[in-house]
């Protein structure tokens, strides 16, 4: 059974810097659904039509989709574009900040925010684009209704979801070929408990859901990219640190099946 220090060690994961660092290469996995977001709310269009974005990354992690924001962007337009990076881990900030810097993206901004109080942290109606990836089922249920209050009329909201897990099948066989086997969860239970037992990786689940915020003109867009993960090892180094192992998922994990 899960005992307080394997819950403590979990938490302390996310703040640690080491994590950071190979959360980043977990970006071969995310970035090309990143780039499908900003695509789809056409930012760079807003851009180049002479306005000027003021965009929320929320749950940003170490920076994929400010990284797909700013390849999108001509760099002659990068004045025109203001991006404050939130998220609850201070090491993925640090890191998102010293790459910020590097890269150049002057508009950058890091703050650490509480998934649980949007509203009462972030100037409401603010920004024209705001964006989630792969991260929404580890926010709180009124986490759209909030996002909502926080765009200015006529903004875009973009989020993303796993439609399908490609790795449970590795996993599994991983695990059979233990030579004390834990006992592993279906993929439909496994499922269950990494989207906090809603759909969200149903199309029609995320559309109503999206709707009933309060969000109008919907598009659901399901997307299919091959991507290379590395080595086997460096798979399971990051996979651990995937937007859908949260602290959430993790100690849900440990308790239902005793790991």
């Amino acid at each position: 059974m899960t005992t307080p220090q394997a819950i403590l060690d979990a938490t302390n994961l996310w703040q640690d810097d080491d994590t950071a660092t190979k959360y980043a290469l977990a970006e071969r996995a995310t970035a090309p659904y990143a780039g499908t977001m900003i695509q789809n709310t056409k930012l760079a269009q807003f851009i180049e039509a002479g306005n000027k974005a003021h965009v929320l990354d929320l749950a940003c992690g170490t920076g994929v989709v400010t990284a797909a924001l700013y390849d999108a962007v001509p760099k002659s337009r990068w004045d025109d574009v203001k991006v404050l990076c939130g998220d609850g881990s201070e090491s993925m900030l640090k890191f998102l900040k010293g790459r910020a810097e590097r890269e150049g993206w002057v508009g950058v901004r890091t703050e650490v925010v509480d998934r649980r109080s949007l509203t009462l942290t972030l100037p409401p109606s603010t920004y024209t684009h705001l964006f989630i990836n792969f991260a929404i089922f580890a926010l709180p249920p009124t986490t759209l209704t909030s996002c909502l209050a926080l765009v200015r009329p006529g903004g875009a909201i973009a989020i993303s979801s796993w439609a399908y897990l490609p790795w449970y099948p590795f996993v599994q066989r991983a695990v059979a070929r233990m030579p004390s086997p834990p006992s592993m969860p279906s993929f439909e239970e496994l499922r269950r408990v990494m989207h906090g037992g809603r759909d969200w990786h149903s199309p029609g689940f995320v559309e109503k859901e999206m709707q009933d915020a309060g969000v109008q003109d919907v598009r659901v867009v399901t997307s299919k990219v091959r991507v290379d993960c590395g080595s086997p090892a460096q798979f399971c180094d990051t996979i651990v640190c995937l937007p859908f192992f949260s602290l959430l998922f993790l100690t849900s994990l440990m308790v239902r099946w005793g790991f």
